[in-house]
């Protein structure tokens, strides 16, 4: 019964909530954006412009859709970024650019 109890407890503690659940999501639509936008260069030998957007993988027919992030707002794209050669990122649950988002050069514990 005490071990049950210690099970229940530990599997408790580390059940994801909302957000970390949301946060995964973000991440995990970074990386399928990030892979897009290499294939997509591969064929036009260039990033799509800011102003194209990530609608320009949608219309080269990479992805069926371009995906809202988990708060229901577009990806920020940008080409040339102003953090790395493209700026791919969710702005999270705050909606604001800031330091706490989730951006594609912090997804491997880069700064």
């Amino acid at each position: 019964l005490a071990l049950a109890l210690l099970v229940t407890i530990t599997f408790e503690l580390r059940r994801p909530d909302a957000e970390d659940m949301a946060n995964a999501r973000a991440r995990s639509d970074l990386r399928v954006l990030l892979t897009a936008l290499n294939t997509y260069r591969e064929t036009q030998l260039t990033f799509p412009s800011t102003p194209a957007g990530l609608q320009a993988l949608h219309g080269a027919g990479i992805l069926p859709h371009v995906p809202l992030d988990p708060w229901q707002r577009p990806y920020i794209y940008r080409h040339p970024g102003r953090h790395r050669e493209i700026d791919l990122l969710s702005t999270g649950p705050d909606g604001i650019e800031s330091a706490d988002d989730i951006a594609i050069w912090r997804l491997y514990g880069q700064p």
